[in-house]
């Protein structure tokens, strides 16, 4: 297995408040113990320095990984990076931010991992794409309200906490509603069944057709069949990707997202 990681700034934005990173955990010291993960995380637009945040709450997720080989623990997560905050002097509220996370287990499966909003897709063995698309409600479900129980019974107060699951194969769709608050919502990929899996903010339903006189918004899964289109699995694979879907068909299409985008994929593989 290997992954890699890629974020864009969006029109919309003056700072990009999206960050993805990829890699292998440094967890043991032989080389057999080193497992893949792949990140992403979205800061709220509406709160100070989220960009910060949502670097501080994907390294506590990293170092998460190296120390125990799972970045499962959201509290112990969420305390990490307000504890970095803290010696900042930056507002805890920058932890208002989304994380998804993909690790590689040591079973070889590969956990997938979700607190707040975004899209994860996979492609299975058989070429098909496989997405879960996580709505928390219009408004998501932030690890830093973890931090403040005010902020935790006013998020809940308002009518949020609820989380809706649209999972999707082919023509195929479920949707499952959960009241689950702000606890992360997480399942297992096999090797077996999926050749890989790429984590997305929610930038990618941000797309939109610019050609003619009105701005006309793109399907997620029109976007997701292009960064998923991939001609290589190798070195930076879903940089390589992702810039030659910007840079190439957007521009020949006259697509552009207005919100920041945040992609990590993880490979895993040929068929086993």
């Amino acid at each position: 297995m290997h992954s890699n990681a890629f974020f864009a700034i969006g029109t919309s934005h003056d700072v990009c408040q999206d960050y993805a990173r990829a890699g292998v955990t440094r967890r043991g010291l032989g080389l057999a113990e080193k497992r893949c993960f792949a990140l992403v995380s979205d800061g709220c637009s509406s709160s100070a320095h989220s960009d910060l945040g949502a670097r501080l709450l994907t390294c506590a997720a990293m170092h998460a990984l190296d120390v125990y080989g799972d970045c499962s623990n959201a509290e112990w997560l969420v305390s990490r990076a307000a504890s970095a905050a803290d010696q900042l002097g930056i507002d805890r509220g920058c932890l208002d931010a989304t994380l998804l996370a993909a690790w590689e287990e040591d079973s070889g499966n590969v956990r997938v991992w979700a607190a707040g909003d975004g899209t994860i897709a996979a492609k299975r063995r058989d070429g098909r794409i496989e997405t879960w698309a996580i709505d928390d409600s219009g408004a998501p479900a932030y690890l830093s309200y973890l931090l403040k129980e005010s902020r935790m019974r006013q998020y809940l107060h308002e009518g949020y906490g609820t989380r809706k699951i649209t999972h999707t194969l082919g023509a195929l769709e479920w949707v499952e509603t959960l009241p689950v608050g702000v606890a992360p919502w997480s399942f297992v990929l096999c090797p077996q069944d999926y050749e890989f899996v790429v984590l997305l903010s929610d930038g990618v339903e941000s797309f939109q057709n610019v050609s003619g006189c009105s701005k006309e918004s793109l399907p997620s899964l029109s976007v997701l069949e292009q960064l998923m289109a991939l001609k290589s699995t190798r070195g930076q694979f879903m940089v390589r990707r992702c810039r030659r879907f910007l840079q190439h068909h957007c521009a020949k299409e006259k697509w552009e997202h207005f919100d920041d985008l945040g992609v990590a994929g993880i490979y895993m593989g040929d068929t086993p």
